[in-house]
């Protein structure tokens, strides 16, 4: 926001950030002081313009993430992390100092903002994708000591894939997804050299400071591909999302019955296991059904994939649906055990109004409203809200009697899901 003395007036207000505590707003950061206000870099002052805080990510425990523009006379792109009442510098674009510059010799950071992309805060530790001068994209941990490399394009050993002396990332980019065990890791998107003179495999990859392994590959049918016997993946164009230790990814597919595509999970101890597929009898929501379409999805910690999408009755050719049975709803397809349908046209919205009292109506129609995130898109950052919590809720836009409402519901938890209705 913008703020100043209303004595003055607009033309002396001074940009800033403010954290609403409950109770208050609390300001924590203003544009062209030092101190606690400041970025906390020497004489530096966040920059009064419009670009003052291009991004932030906020995380519990009052945690937030901003890459700002700061400077005094020449402005740098920063990382800062607002903690404990203050702020914390964690990158600087063309910094040769070692607190924020890469942790590479002779490089410093390149367009730091430009490509915003960073994972889970926790216990002050971020990661994120940036690039260094030699043109090369990598990811690093930043805000708990100096900026750490843990992967690099064209990187080996400790900064490569884990895939041996003769693989190299070439394309590390896409979204890091925050990913939990013992501390905090990320999921990386990347192409890799397995063995020299081969067409580069696309995957992804759990990078970790103890070292970095790959999840899935394309053109393999090892434990790296889809697990259908025959099959491997052919594209990970679709979206990707992350929750305790699961890892969940929309994949196509390709094997001896033509080209497939749907949903894919991955768990360290498990593997990947298909989760839903189109137009295809098995990994579909009953044994008479199909999924007919899958643009959206999200995933719990305890590894249940909770789906936005439609399902049909399968047509007597077993290929194709029957007209007019199409159901576009939220489902659950757990880790272990049988699709369940979890809200969708046809249930009953019951609801309070301090006039009228009770009352409920039927719901003609689901969809994931503002939190939409169609294949395809990209969040500015991983920390933005989206229709499904770590905590169980999920967010649903209804649509009753030609208006458009917005329910809560438990997506995940057996035991309450259907205890007392949606409301």
């Amino acid at each position: 926001g913008k703020a100043g003395d209303p004595a003055v007036g607009a033309a002396s207000a001074t940009r800033g950030l403010w954290l609403h505590t409950g109770l208050a707003n609390v300001e924590i950061a203003r544009a062209g002081v030092t101190g606690t206000l400041g970025p906390g870099i020497g004489s530096l002052v966040f920059e009064n313009s419009d670009t003052f805080s291009r991004r932030l990510m906020y995380a519990q425990g009052g945690r937030l993430l901003t890459h700002a523009r700061v400077g005094t006379g020449a402005n740098y792109d920063d990382a800062l992390l607002s903690w404990n009442g203050s702020w914390q510098p964690c990158a600087q674009d063309a910094s040769s100092n070692d607190a924020l510059d890469p942790g590479i010799a002779g490089t410093v950071f390149e367009n730091l903002g430009s490509g915003w992309s960073y994972a889970t805060l926790a216990n002050n530790r971020v990661f994120g994708l940036n690039r260094i001068n030699s043109d090369r994209m990598g990811v690093w941990e930043f805000c708990d000591g100096q900026p750490r490399p843990l992967a690099l394009e064209s990187g080996s050993g400790a900064l490569g894939p884990g895939m041996g002396p003769l693989s190299l990332f070439t394309d590390l980019r896409g979204e890091l997804t925050g990913w939990g065990d013992d501390g905090v890791v990320v999921v990386g998107f990347a192409k890799v050299n397995d063995e020299a003179g081969t067409v580069a495999n696309d995957g992804y990859f759990l990078i970790r400071a103890s070292g970095n392994t790959p999840i899935a590959l394309d053109q393999r049918t090892d434990a790296y591909g889809p697990q259908i016997p025959g099959y491997a993946f052919t594209s990970f164009a679709g979206d990707n999302a992350g929750a305790g230790q699961w890892f969940a990814f929309y994949a196509t597919l390709a094997g001896p019955g033509g080209s497939l595509e749907g949903i894919f999970r991955w768990h360290p101890q498990i593997g990947i296991q298909p989760v839903a597929l189109l137009r295809m009898p098995t990994h579909s929501p009953s044994s008479t059904t199909f999924w007919s379409a899958l643009p959206e999805f999200a995933l719990a910690p305890n590894g249940d994939v909770i789906v936005y999408g439609s399902a049909c009755d399968r047509a007597p050719d077993g290929v194709t649906c029957l007209a007019t049975t199409t159901d576009t709803a939220f489902w659950r397809v757990p880790a272990v055990g049988a699709v369940s349908r979890l809200l969708g046209p046809g249930d009953t919205l019951r609801y309070s109004q301090v006039a009228s009292g009770p009352g409920s109506a039927t719901i003609t129609a689901v969809n994931t409203g503002w939190f939409n995130r169609g294949f395809g898109s990209s969040f500015d950052s991983n920390g933005r809200d989206g229709w499904l919590s770590s905590a169980g809720w999920l967010m649903a836009e209804v649509t009753i009697v030609g208006a458009t409402h917005h329910v809560r519901l438990r997506a995940f938890d057996p035991d309450v899901l259907l205890s007392d209705g949606f409301e």
